[in-house]
């Protein structure tokens, strides 16, 4: 794809906030202002290497129950690395903000859960902020091209659906997949490509153990879905 050529468009990482804090993302190269290579403590995790175990859907030890769709009344505010973008979020209630320099912004839930591999996973959503991709002007250049090229960079991803809509003004491209990190773990990953103007775009990820996402869907969405700039 010509327009991503000597870029990469998607990177797959994983962060570790406060040590016990794992997060997913899905991030465009054009928003971020960083290449990086992540490694943690426990699990190992490494950047742009596909799986080379085969996938087991890890079993939590206890059934996640479905999270309240309840959002908090007041919003939270975050920028981009730059500080020419600002937007607010209504998190869901029980969730908390994090600080990590990778992203602009990473909350997670409070409550982890445990799995019976020893692991324990927060679900989480996170943002990446920036000038669009070189090549990439339009919205419609989003819509035809974001999920081959992500899906080319990273072909253990399995796609599981994409669409356009409107949020706050604002036009969204949204793409859902499960994939596989390093270690073998199974999540479910949803991803909302703001278009916020015609030089910048908000990428929204959010990120649960696969078998838990039904019990995270309808909030993560709700969440992510309040997002607007408050000032672009």
């Amino acid at each position: 794809m010509k327009i991503f050529q000597n870029k990469k468009l998607v990177i797959f990482v994983g962060v570790v906030v406060a040590v016990v804090l794992l997060t997913l993302v899905l991030i465009s190269t054009g928003a971020l202002k960083f290449n990086f290579t992540v490694s943690s403590t426990k699990p190992s995790v490494t950047t742009d290497q596909p799986s080379t175990q085969a996938p087991a859907e890890d079993k939590p030890l206890t059934k996640m129950p479905t999270q309240e769709v309840k959002l908090a009344t007041r919003p939270t505010t975050f920028k981009d690395a730059g500080g020419n973008l600002e937007f607010s979020i209504n998190l869901p209630v029980g969730w908390a903000t994090a600080e990590d320099n990778r992203v602009d912004f990473v909350a997670a839930s409070v409550t982890g859960e445990k799995f019976d591999n020893g692991q324990t996973f927060y679900a989480n959503v996170n943002a990446v902020s920036g000038k669009h991709p070189s090549g990439v002007k339009t919205f419609s250049d989003y819509q035809a091209k974001w999920k081959d090229a992500t899906l080319e960079q990273y072909p253990s991803m399995e796609f599981i659906t994409d669409y356009s809509t409107k949020i706050n003004d604002m036009d969204v491209y949204v793409f859902e997949v499960s994939n596989a990190r390093a270690d073998g773990f199974l999540l479910r990953q949803i991803q909302y490509v703001f278009f916020v103007n015609d030089d910048y775009a908000l990428v929204m990820t959010g990120t649960t153990p696969l078998n838990s996402w039904t019990s995270y869907e309808d909030v993560i969405k709700k969440s992510v879905e309040s997002v607007k700039p408050v000032s672009n």
